[in-house]
């Protein structure tokens, strides 16, 4: 699990950044607490288009100091894609993108989602490697390499 390095929350973030204000945090605050508490502030901020996902996600790298990738820039290998189901990553909004010797290389939306990563790892037998990631950059190449069905990796156009 990786350690939190900044003590503010999200919301907290991109108020200091002048993205959002404190009314938006608090009002995202109460959404998540009733209807929305299966969603995280940050997806509810990009829902709600109060922030863009490009702020979120470079706050997302500043609270917990991680690395961030661009799924667009990979042109990944079929091998690779086999690793990891396609249901598996549109239900936990990730993509793997290589592999190293034994370790997996993924890149999520929610890379403290450590249910997600154990599901991955234990399905290709290989450590991972996490890296955050835009969950639309996700979704564009989850359609892009998963496009034959949920559980075949498809090849690019």
């Amino acid at each position: 699990m990786r350690k939190r390095v900044v003590k503010k929350k999200l919301g907290e973030i991109l108020i200091d950044w002048n993205i959002i204000n404190h009314e938006q945090f608090r009002q995202v605050e109460e959404m998540q607490r009733a209807e929305f508490n299966r969603m995280l502030s940050g997806e509810i901020l990009v829902e709600l288009k109060i922030a863009r996902e490009e702020d979120v996600t470079r706050a997302l790298i500043a609270q917990y100091n991680l690395p961030y990738i661009s799924v667009d820039d990979y042109d990944i290998s079929k091998e690779v894609l086999g690793l990891v189901p396609g249901e598996i990553c549109e239900r936990n909004m990730l993509m793997p993108l290589d592999r190293f010797n034994h370790t997996l290389v993924i890149a999520m939306s929610n890379p403290l989602d450590t249910q997600a990563i154990e599901e991955v790892r234990a399905i290709s037998g290989c450590s991972v490697q996490t890296f955050i990631a835009t969950a639309s950059g996700i979704e564009r190449n989850i359609k892009k390499y998963y496009a034959a069905g949920k559980n075949e990796a498809a090849v690019p156009a």
